[in-house]
């Protein structure tokens, strides 16, 4: 290779090719609390999988019988052969769970904000109702990288607040000459842990006649009385207008979901890209989300389970000296800073039998490296513990001296 771009990018890694850790190689089932690699077990620590029910043996079999009924791949576009009948039921199930009018189904959450965003403020090609001259919106600087593209492809003006700065934010709106205003946040945000001050948010908005669209990702399952994220947790649903998530994590499946209003879930159904221009989620993926969905509606004991693992371990964390910034769910980022020490520090506690990812620049700001363990409904007190213990060992040698 010999263009300007492929020697910019070798030697891009030829310089930081020893910054960024070696990712293992998982040879059994990546969403248990212990995992195979390299012939030895490791207590997982860095899966998505919040309550554990990605291999229950009732998801699995509502997966092997979608495969056999449907085949794998859908083939083709939802606008032409990747709608079935199985396809309209999780949509219908998902707007049921969300106590929403309607929801629409991407191939991945990242799919659908990157392609929800643009279609609210007018960069879809066509006479579009949200002309991108007249649209503002207003992100907060932590907000996933989705949201952020999503962003990055709307032609619309983006005002960047800062992480739950609610003043700044509310100048931000004051001052916005811009007709139509979206204000979009993670309820629970994936590097830190914490929670989007939802009941504050949607009186702004209020005031300032902007639409919320709130990514509930790591929220949905685990945060309210049943489970329907954070708007419920704050008793905000009704004052939400979009509400997107992920079918990747407390569903352990793949995909992602935006509910709402019926007219504006049509809407969406007609001009986002992502969901027109690509293939459909795998019938056998939806069948899992709806086997999962049917639990979580009826059984609490999950999310109960996994939020008082998670207080144990941040609890527990916190009396070692370590700082878990505002984290108040299933993932507990412990604080490091320092990127070197960062990526030693998960070496030593894969050493340990510890599989505990770091997260470094890009993910977060270059000087706030740290690891980012997550908490499942399947893991037990007993390899919390050793992780604990581990940790103390380890980070002696790193951080206390």
């Amino acid at each position: 290779m010999n263009s300007i771009i492929a020697k910019a990018a070798e030697e891009y890694y030829r310089t930081t090719k020893d910054t960024y850790p070696k990712i293992p190689i998982i040879e059994s089932a990546p969403t248990e609390p212990t995992v195979k690699i390299g012939n030895k077990d490791y207590i997982m620590l860095c899966s998505n999988n919040y309550l554990g029910l990605a291999s229950a043996s009732f998801v699995k079999n509502a997966a092997i019988d979608a495969i056999n009924k449907y085949g794998f791949g859908s083939a083709g576009s939802r606008w032409i052969s990747g709608t079935t009948n199985v396809h309209i039921k999780l949509e219908k199930e998902l707007a049921s769970f969300k106590k929403r009018d309607s929801a629409l189904t991407f191939s991945a959450g990242f799919m659908a904000n990157s392609g929800v965003i643009p279609a609210l403020t007018g960069s879809v090609v066509g006479d579009m109702p949200f002309p991108a001259d007249e649209s503002a919106i207003f992100s907060d600087e932590y907000n996933h990288a989705s949201i952020i593209d999503g962003c990055r492809n709307s032609k619309a003006k983006v005002y960047i607040y800062g992480h739950k700065n609610l003043k700044q934010l509310e100048k931000l709106l004051s001052n916005c000459k811009e007709t139509y205003k979206l204000i979009i946040t993670d309820s629970v945000f994936s590097m830190d842990g914490d929670i989007a001050p939802l009941d504050k948010i949607t009186e702004m908005a209020k005031s300032y006649e902007a639409m919320i669209m709130v990514d509930e990702a790591h929220a949905i399952g685990i945060l309210g009385k049943h489970g329907r994220g954070a708007a419920e947790y704050f008793n905000v649903e009704d004052d939400i207008s979009l509400s997107m998530g992920t079918l990747s994590k407390t569903f352990g499946s793949l995909g992602g979901y935006i509910a709402g209003d019926i007219n504006l879930i049509e809407y969406l159904r007609c001009s986002s890209r992502t969901y027109i221009f690509s293939a459909s989620m795998p019938v056998c993926n939806a069948a899992s989300v709806l086997a999962i969905l049917k639990e979580i509606s009826k059984n609490y004991e999950h999310k109960d389970k996994v939020l008082h693992l998670s207080n144990y371990l941040r609890k527990n964390l916190n009396d070692m000296g370590f700082n878990t910034l505002d984290s108040k769910t299933a993932i507990i980022p412990i604080f490091i800073g320092d990127e070197e020490k960062a990526i030693k520090l998960s070496k030593m506690l894969f050493d340990h039998g510890i599989y505990l990812s770091c997260a470094i620049w890009p993910a977060v700001e270059k000087g706030h490296a740290r690891l980012r363990a997550t908490v499942t409904a399947n893991h037990k007190k007993k390899q919390i513990d050793r992780f604990l213990n581990a940790l103390q060992l380890s980070s002696k040698k790193i951080i206390r001296n």
